[in-house]
Protein backbone atom coordinates (compact mmCIF):
# COMPACT_ATOMS: atom_id res chain seq x y z
CA UNK A 1 0.00 0.00 0.00
CA UNK A 2 0.74 3.59 0.19
CA UNK A 3 0.13 6.64 1.56
CA UNK A 4 -1.89 9.50 -0.11
CA UNK A 5 0.09 13.00 0.06
CA UNK A 6 -1.07 16.77 0.48
CA UNK A 7 -3.20 16.62 -2.48
CA UNK A 8 -4.97 13.64 -1.75
CA UNK A 9 -4.94 14.16 1.81
CA UNK A 10 -4.35 11.52 4.63
CA UNK A 11 -5.39 7.89 4.11
CA UNK A 12 -5.17 7.06 7.83
CA UNK A 13 -6.62 9.92 8.87
CA UNK A 14 -9.66 9.39 6.89
CA UNK A 15 -9.86 5.71 7.78
CA UNK A 16 -10.05 6.88 11.45
CA UNK A 17 -12.26 9.38 10.84
CA UNK A 18 -15.07 7.31 9.00
CA UNK A 19 -14.19 5.08 12.05
CA UNK A 20 -15.40 7.49 14.14
CA UNK A 21 -18.65 8.45 12.43
CA UNK A 22 -19.66 4.60 12.27
CA UNK A 23 -19.19 5.15 15.91
CA UNK A 24 -21.27 8.11 16.41
CA UNK A 25 -24.14 6.59 14.37
CA UNK A 26 -24.06 3.26 16.72
CA UNK A 27 -25.30 5.37 19.29
CA UNK A 28 -28.40 5.55 18.10
CA UNK A 29 -28.85 1.32 19.04
CA UNK A 30 -26.49 1.42 21.52
CA UNK A 31 -27.50 -1.02 24.24
CA UNK A 32 -27.11 1.60 27.02
CA UNK A 33 -29.67 3.44 24.94
CA UNK A 34 -32.21 0.70 24.50
CA UNK A 35 -32.10 -0.09 28.35
CA UNK A 36 -32.84 4.31 29.29
CA UNK A 37 -35.54 3.82 26.76
CA UNK A 38 -36.95 0.71 28.80
CA UNK A 39 -35.57 -2.35 26.41
CA UNK A 40 -34.17 -5.16 28.74
CA UNK A 41 -31.10 -6.48 26.32
CA UNK A 42 -30.14 -9.48 26.55
CA UNK A 43 -26.52 -11.03 25.58
CA UNK A 44 -25.74 -13.79 24.18
CA UNK A 45 -27.11 -16.84 21.18
CA UNK A 46 -30.59 -16.77 21.84
CA UNK A 47 -32.63 -20.10 19.79
CA UNK A 48 -36.39 -20.85 19.83
CA UNK A 49 -36.64 -23.50 22.48
CA UNK A 50 -40.75 -23.85 21.61
CA UNK A 51 -43.37 -21.63 19.36
CA UNK A 52 -43.17 -19.35 22.47
CA UNK A 53 -40.07 -19.24 24.06
CA UNK A 54 -36.51 -18.42 23.65
CA UNK A 55 -33.46 -19.09 25.14
CA UNK A 56 -30.69 -16.47 25.05
CA UNK A 57 -27.62 -18.35 27.60
CA UNK A 58 -29.12 -19.35 30.90
CA UNK A 59 -32.80 -17.12 30.41
CA UNK A 60 -35.53 -18.86 29.07
CA UNK A 61 -37.96 -15.92 27.91
CA UNK A 62 -41.75 -16.50 27.18
CA UNK A 63 -43.51 -14.31 24.54
CA UNK A 64 -47.01 -14.07 22.68
CA UNK A 65 -45.20 -12.23 20.20
CA UNK A 66 -41.79 -12.17 18.52
CA UNK A 67 -39.71 -10.44 15.82
CA UNK A 68 -36.79 -12.44 14.32
CA UNK A 69 -34.50 -9.67 12.69
CA UNK A 70 -30.84 -11.20 13.01
CA UNK A 71 -29.85 -9.86 8.88
CA UNK A 72 -27.22 -10.95 6.94
CA UNK A 73 -23.28 -11.65 7.01
CA UNK A 74 -21.14 -11.52 4.32
CA UNK A 75 -20.33 -14.37 2.30
CA UNK A 76 -17.30 -15.31 -0.11
CA UNK A 77 -18.35 -15.83 -3.72
CA UNK A 78 -18.30 -19.61 -4.86
CA UNK A 79 -14.82 -18.70 -6.75
CA UNK A 80 -12.15 -21.05 -6.42
CA UNK A 81 -9.21 -19.62 -4.41
CA UNK A 82 -11.63 -17.11 -2.00
CA UNK A 83 -11.20 -19.69 0.74
CA UNK A 84 -7.11 -19.15 0.97
CA UNK A 85 -7.74 -14.97 1.04
CA UNK A 86 -8.65 -12.49 3.44
CA UNK A 87 -11.20 -10.33 1.44
CA UNK A 88 -12.62 -7.34 2.80
CA UNK A 89 -15.97 -6.74 3.54
CA UNK A 90 -17.96 -3.78 3.75
CA UNK A 91 -17.86 -4.37 7.69
CA UNK A 92 -13.71 -4.63 7.67
CA UNK A 93 -12.69 -1.88 4.96
CA UNK A 94 -12.91 0.69 7.30
CA UNK A 95 -10.24 -1.36 9.27
CA UNK A 96 -7.37 -0.78 6.41
CA UNK A 97 -4.38 1.32 7.51
CA UNK A 98 -3.03 1.91 4.57
CA UNK A 99 -4.28 2.75 0.74
CA UNK A 100 -4.10 -0.55 -1.48
CA UNK A 101 -1.86 0.88 -5.09
CA UNK A 102 -4.64 -1.61 -6.40
CA UNK A 103 -7.84 -2.82 -5.59
CA UNK A 104 -10.68 -4.60 -6.86
CA UNK A 105 -14.08 -4.40 -5.81
CA UNK A 106 -16.60 -7.14 -6.62
CA UNK A 107 -20.02 -6.41 -6.66
CA UNK A 108 -22.57 -4.03 -9.02
CA UNK A 109 -24.45 -2.67 -6.37
CA UNK A 110 -24.48 1.11 -5.02
CA UNK A 111 -22.32 0.51 -1.96
CA UNK A 112 -19.28 -1.31 -4.63
CA UNK A 113 -20.28 2.42 -6.69
CA UNK A 114 -18.95 4.37 -3.61
CA UNK A 115 -16.35 2.61 -2.49
CA UNK A 116 -15.16 2.49 -6.40
CA UNK A 117 -15.36 6.63 -6.69
CA UNK A 118 -14.10 7.23 -3.20
CA UNK A 119 -10.91 4.93 -3.31
CA UNK A 120 -9.89 6.39 -6.87
CA UNK A 121 -10.39 9.47 -5.69
CA UNK A 122 -7.93 8.83 -2.75
CA UNK A 123 -5.38 7.69 -5.46
CA UNK A 124 -5.73 3.77 -5.88
CA UNK A 125 -5.99 2.06 -9.16
CA UNK A 126 -9.67 0.30 -8.99
CA UNK A 127 -11.25 -2.33 -10.92
CA UNK A 128 -15.00 -2.61 -10.75
CA UNK A 129 -15.72 -6.11 -11.38
CA UNK A 130 -19.44 -7.13 -11.93
CA UNK A 131 -21.10 -10.58 -13.93
CA UNK A 132 -24.47 -8.32 -14.60
CA UNK A 133 -24.57 -7.06 -18.31
CA UNK A 134 -24.71 -3.10 -16.14
CA UNK A 135 -23.85 -1.60 -12.83
CA UNK A 136 -26.87 -1.69 -10.36
CA UNK A 137 -28.98 -4.28 -12.63
CA UNK A 138 -31.96 -3.63 -10.08
CA UNK A 139 -31.96 0.10 -10.59
CA UNK A 140 -33.61 2.87 -12.47
CA UNK A 141 -31.71 2.57 -16.41
CA UNK A 142 -31.56 6.29 -15.99
CA UNK A 143 -29.83 6.83 -12.60
CA UNK A 144 -27.62 3.43 -13.28
CA UNK A 145 -26.26 4.98 -16.24
CA UNK A 146 -25.14 8.47 -14.20
CA UNK A 147 -23.51 6.84 -11.65
CA UNK A 148 -21.42 3.80 -14.17
CA UNK A 149 -20.76 7.48 -15.51
CA UNK A 150 -19.47 9.29 -12.44
CA UNK A 151 -17.36 6.16 -11.08
CA UNK A 152 -15.52 5.76 -14.89
CA UNK A 153 -14.65 9.81 -14.77
CA UNK A 154 -13.27 9.36 -11.53
CA UNK A 155 -10.64 6.67 -13.01
CA UNK A 156 -12.42 3.42 -12.18
CA UNK A 157 -12.30 0.47 -14.47
CA UNK A 158 -15.70 -0.71 -14.66
CA UNK A 159 -16.09 -4.51 -15.75
CA UNK A 160 -19.42 -5.77 -16.82
CA UNK A 161 -20.79 -9.07 -17.99
CA UNK A 162 -17.69 -10.57 -16.40
CA UNK A 163 -17.21 -13.95 -14.42
CA UNK A 164 -14.17 -15.14 -12.11
CA UNK A 165 -12.37 -18.13 -12.55
CA UNK A 166 -10.09 -17.99 -10.06
CA UNK A 167 -8.14 -16.10 -7.22
CA UNK A 168 -4.47 -16.74 -6.93
CA UNK A 169 -2.64 -16.18 -3.55
CA UNK A 170 -0.35 -13.94 -2.60
CA UNK A 171 3.23 -14.65 -3.73
CA UNK A 172 6.62 -13.52 -3.24
CA UNK A 173 7.61 -14.10 -7.02
CA UNK A 174 4.53 -11.83 -7.88
CA UNK A 175 5.16 -9.09 -5.67
CA UNK A 176 2.80 -10.08 -2.80
CA UNK A 177 -0.36 -9.25 -4.92
CA UNK A 178 -3.42 -11.08 -5.18
CA UNK A 179 -4.22 -12.38 -9.19
CA UNK A 180 -7.58 -11.95 -10.76
CA UNK A 181 -8.36 -14.36 -13.53
CA UNK A 182 -11.36 -13.86 -15.39
CA UNK A 183 -13.12 -15.53 -18.21
CA UNK A 184 -12.26 -12.23 -20.34
CA UNK A 185 -8.47 -11.31 -18.99
CA UNK A 186 -6.04 -13.15 -18.57
CA UNK A 187 -5.19 -11.54 -14.88
CA UNK A 188 -4.50 -8.62 -13.07
CA UNK A 189 -2.56 -8.01 -9.98
CA UNK A 190 -4.07 -5.98 -6.87
CA UNK A 191 -3.48 -5.53 -2.84
CA UNK A 192 -7.22 -5.82 -1.84
CA UNK A 193 -10.22 -7.21 -2.99
CA UNK A 194 -13.60 -6.01 -1.36
CA UNK A 195 -16.11 -7.76 -1.83
CA UNK A 196 -19.79 -6.13 -1.59
CA UNK A 197 -23.21 -7.93 -2.20
CA UNK A 198 -22.76 -11.48 -1.40
CA UNK A 199 -24.54 -12.23 1.94
CA UNK A 200 -26.54 -14.99 3.13
CA UNK A 201 -29.28 -14.68 5.81
CA UNK A 202 -28.61 -15.57 9.85
CA UNK A 203 -30.89 -18.38 9.94
CA UNK A 204 -28.73 -21.17 11.57
CA UNK A 205 -28.32 -21.70 15.28
CA UNK A 206 -31.84 -20.04 15.47
CA UNK A 207 -33.83 -23.05 16.43
CA UNK A 208 -36.35 -22.15 13.98
CA UNK A 209 -37.84 -25.59 13.22
CA UNK A 210 -39.03 -25.65 17.19
CA UNK A 211 -40.82 -22.45 16.76
CA UNK A 212 -42.56 -23.56 13.63
CA UNK A 213 -40.88 -21.34 10.90
CA UNK A 214 -40.13 -22.34 7.47
CA UNK A 215 -37.01 -20.90 5.91
CA UNK A 216 -34.58 -21.31 2.96
CA UNK A 217 -31.31 -20.64 2.10
CA UNK A 218 -32.36 -17.34 1.00
CA UNK A 219 -34.18 -16.82 4.21
CA UNK A 220 -37.33 -16.75 6.64
CA UNK A 221 -40.57 -16.98 4.63
CA UNK A 222 -43.11 -14.23 5.56
CA UNK A 223 -46.53 -12.26 3.90
CA UNK A 224 -47.73 -9.01 3.23
CA UNK A 225 -47.63 -8.14 6.86
CA UNK A 226 -44.40 -9.73 7.84
CA UNK A 227 -45.70 -12.82 9.70
CA UNK A 228 -44.01 -16.07 9.06
CA UNK A 229 -45.59 -19.99 8.66
CA UNK A 230 -46.02 -18.95 12.78
CA UNK A 231 -48.39 -16.30 12.65
CA UNK A 232 -47.53 -14.84 16.01
CA UNK A 233 -43.88 -14.65 15.06
CA UNK A 234 -42.92 -11.99 12.50
CA UNK A 235 -39.53 -11.04 10.76
CA UNK A 236 -37.98 -8.20 8.34
CA UNK A 237 -35.09 -6.97 7.59
CA UNK A 238 -31.93 -8.87 5.56
CA UNK A 239 -32.81 -12.03 7.19
CA UNK A 240 -35.65 -12.62 4.86
CA UNK A 241 -33.70 -11.93 1.38
CA UNK A 242 -30.31 -10.09 1.60
CA UNK A 243 -30.74 -6.66 0.21
CA UNK A 244 -28.24 -4.54 2.38
CA UNK A 245 -30.66 -1.23 2.42
CA UNK A 246 -30.33 -0.12 5.88
CA UNK A 247 -33.25 2.22 5.80
CA UNK A 248 -35.58 -0.55 4.40
CA UNK A 249 -34.74 -3.03 6.88
CA UNK A 250 -35.76 -0.09 9.70
CA UNK A 251 -38.45 0.40 7.90
CA UNK A 252 -39.67 -3.18 7.62
CA UNK A 253 -38.87 -3.82 11.34
CA UNK A 254 -40.82 -1.00 12.33
CA UNK A 255 -44.07 -1.88 10.16
CA UNK A 256 -43.57 -6.01 11.76
CA UNK A 257 -43.71 -4.32 15.26
CA UNK A 258 -46.80 -2.65 14.72
CA UNK A 259 -48.45 -5.52 12.96
CA UNK A 260 -47.44 -7.29 16.23
CA UNK A 261 -48.27 -4.78 18.90
CA UNK A 262 -51.45 -2.91 17.21
CA UNK A 263 -54.34 -4.37 15.46
CA UNK A 264 -54.09 -1.81 12.65
CA UNK A 265 -52.22 -3.43 9.79
CA UNK A 266 -49.63 -2.91 7.65
CA UNK A 267 -47.97 -3.89 4.82
CA UNK A 268 -44.47 -4.18 3.18
CA UNK A 269 -44.27 -1.56 0.24
CA UNK A 270 -41.10 -2.40 -1.48
CA UNK A 271 -41.99 -0.51 -4.45
CA UNK A 272 -41.97 2.97 -2.35
CA UNK A 273 -38.43 1.86 -0.98
CA UNK A 274 -35.87 5.01 -1.64
CA UNK A 275 -32.53 3.79 -3.21
CA UNK A 276 -29.55 6.08 -3.32
CA UNK A 277 -25.76 5.79 -4.31
CA UNK A 278 -23.48 8.80 -2.32
CA UNK A 279 -21.62 8.91 -5.23
CA UNK A 280 -20.51 12.52 -6.95
CA UNK A 281 -23.45 13.37 -8.12
CA UNK A 282 -25.07 11.73 -5.65
CA UNK A 283 -28.18 9.74 -7.38
CA UNK A 284 -31.52 8.56 -6.14
CA UNK A 285 -34.13 7.06 -6.99
CA UNK A 286 -38.16 5.33 -5.73
CA UNK A 287 -41.05 4.08 -6.89
CA UNK A 288 -41.54 2.67 -10.61
CA UNK A 289 -38.64 2.77 -12.91
CA UNK A 290 -38.02 3.56 -16.34
CA UNK A 291 -37.95 -0.42 -17.67
CA UNK A 292 -41.61 -0.77 -16.20
CA UNK A 293 -42.79 2.64 -17.61
CA UNK A 294 -42.03 1.42 -20.96
CA UNK A 295 -43.62 -2.04 -20.56
CA UNK A 296 -46.76 -0.60 -18.97
CA UNK A 297 -46.88 1.71 -22.36
CA UNK A 298 -46.00 -0.71 -24.86
CA UNK A 299 -47.85 -3.57 -23.71
CA UNK A 300 -50.71 -1.54 -22.43
CA UNK A 301 -50.46 -2.22 -18.75
CA UNK A 302 -52.03 -0.28 -16.23
CA UNK A 303 -51.88 2.86 -16.60
CA UNK A 304 -49.95 5.18 -19.31
CA UNK A 305 -47.04 6.51 -18.24
CA UNK A 306 -45.60 9.88 -19.40
CA UNK A 307 -42.00 10.71 -18.61
CA UNK A 308 -41.05 14.19 -17.46
CA UNK A 309 -37.43 15.24 -17.69
CA UNK A 310 -36.09 18.70 -15.56
CA UNK A 311 -32.50 19.68 -15.70
CA UNK A 312 -32.03 21.00 -11.93
CA UNK A 313 -30.36 24.72 -13.37
CA UNK A 314 -32.36 26.56 -15.88
CA UNK A 315 -29.06 27.35 -17.21
CA UNK A 316 -26.98 23.71 -16.92
CA UNK A 317 -23.87 23.42 -19.05
CA UNK A 318 -23.96 20.42 -21.23
CA UNK A 319 -21.82 18.38 -19.21
CA UNK A 320 -23.74 18.34 -15.99
CA UNK A 321 -25.91 15.61 -15.79
CA UNK A 322 -28.18 17.51 -12.92
CA UNK A 323 -31.59 16.56 -13.47
CA UNK A 324 -35.28 14.95 -12.35
CA UNK A 325 -36.63 12.54 -14.22
CA UNK A 326 -40.25 12.09 -13.22
CA UNK A 327 -42.45 9.11 -14.26
CA UNK A 328 -46.18 10.17 -14.18
CA UNK A 329 -49.55 9.31 -14.88
CA UNK A 330 -50.46 10.28 -18.08
CA UNK A 331 -53.72 11.09 -17.35
CA UNK A 332 -54.17 12.67 -13.67
CA UNK A 333 -50.42 13.78 -12.87
CA UNK A 334 -50.09 11.63 -10.13
CA UNK A 335 -46.59 10.55 -9.12
CA UNK A 336 -45.50 7.32 -9.75
CA UNK A 337 -41.79 7.14 -8.98
CA UNK A 338 -38.74 9.37 -10.54
CA UNK A 339 -34.71 9.59 -10.51
CA UNK A 340 -33.00 12.62 -8.93
CA UNK A 341 -29.49 12.86 -10.16
CA UNK A 342 -27.52 15.79 -8.19
CA UNK A 343 -25.22 17.02 -5.44
CA UNK A 344 -27.72 16.68 -2.77
CA UNK A 345 -30.17 14.21 -4.12
CA UNK A 346 -30.25 12.09 -1.36
CA UNK A 347 -31.42 14.64 0.81
CA UNK A 348 -33.84 16.14 -1.84
CA UNK A 349 -35.49 12.67 -3.09
CA UNK A 350 -37.67 13.03 0.57
CA UNK A 351 -40.80 14.58 -0.72
CA UNK A 352 -40.92 12.43 -3.60
CA UNK A 353 -40.93 9.30 -1.66
CA UNK A 354 -43.56 10.92 0.09
CA UNK A 355 -45.62 11.50 -3.08
CA UNK A 356 -44.91 8.12 -4.09
CA UNK A 357 -46.17 6.63 -0.59
CA UNK A 358 -49.30 8.92 -0.67
CA UNK A 359 -49.97 8.34 -4.14
CA UNK A 360 -49.99 12.44 -4.77
CA UNK A 361 -50.39 14.40 -7.85
CA UNK A 362 -47.50 16.17 -9.02
CA UNK A 363 -49.65 19.92 -8.65
CA UNK A 364 -49.83 19.27 -4.71
CA UNK A 365 -46.10 17.90 -3.95
CA UNK A 366 -45.34 21.45 -5.97
CA UNK A 367 -47.59 23.31 -2.98
CA UNK A 368 -44.92 23.03 -0.81
CA UNK A 369 -43.33 26.23 -0.81
CA UNK A 370 -39.43 26.22 -0.73
CA UNK A 371 -36.93 29.08 -0.09
CA UNK A 372 -35.81 30.48 -3.82
CA UNK A 373 -33.09 29.46 -5.05
CA UNK A 374 -33.26 25.86 -3.44
CA UNK A 375 -32.37 22.67 -5.46
CA UNK A 376 -35.60 21.85 -3.72
CA UNK A 377 -38.01 23.82 -5.78
CA UNK A 378 -37.52 21.88 -8.88
CA UNK A 379 -40.84 19.99 -8.10
CA UNK A 380 -42.46 23.03 -8.75
CA UNK A 381 -40.70 24.15 -11.52
CA UNK A 382 -42.10 20.41 -12.86
CA UNK A 383 -45.25 20.93 -12.32
CA UNK A 384 -45.26 24.32 -14.07
CA UNK A 385 -44.01 23.07 -16.98
CA UNK A 386 -46.17 20.19 -16.79
CA UNK A 387 -49.39 21.86 -16.57
CA UNK A 388 -48.34 23.93 -19.30
CA UNK A 389 -47.99 21.55 -21.85
CA UNK A 390 -51.53 19.81 -20.47
CA UNK A 391 -53.20 23.10 -21.28
CA UNK A 392 -51.12 24.18 -24.80
CA UNK A 393 -53.55 23.17 -27.36
CA UNK A 394 -52.94 20.30 -29.51
CA UNK A 395 -50.62 20.69 -32.33
CA UNK A 396 -52.54 18.29 -34.80
CA UNK A 397 -55.05 15.15 -34.54
CA UNK A 398 -51.84 12.93 -33.49
CA UNK A 399 -51.19 14.56 -30.03
CA UNK A 400 -54.69 15.26 -29.03
CA UNK A 401 -55.56 11.57 -28.92
CA UNK A 402 -52.38 10.68 -27.06
CA UNK A 403 -53.83 13.14 -24.94
CA UNK A 404 -56.78 11.31 -24.67
CA UNK A 405 -55.51 7.59 -24.16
Amino acid sequence: GRRVGDDGGDFTAAMARARELQGELAIFTDADQLCRQGVDVFFGSGRFVAADAVEVEQHRLRFRRALISTGARPVAPAVPGFEDIDFLTPETLFQLEELPAAMAILGDNAEACEMAQAFADLGSRVHLLTSAPRLLPRADATGAEAITRAVSEAGVEVITACDLVEIQPRRAHAGGHLTIVTTDHAGFEVDQILVTGHSTPNVEQLGLEAAGVEYDLDGIEVDSRFRTTSRHIYAAGDVLAPVGIEHAADDEGRRAVRNAALPRLVRRRPFAVPHAAFTRPEVAWVGLDAETATMMNAKKVGAKVETLTLPLHERQAAHRPEALHLYLERRSGRILGGVLIADGATEMIAPLVLAVRRRMRLETLAQSLVPYPAKGEIYRRAALLWERDRRRPPRNLLELWLRLT
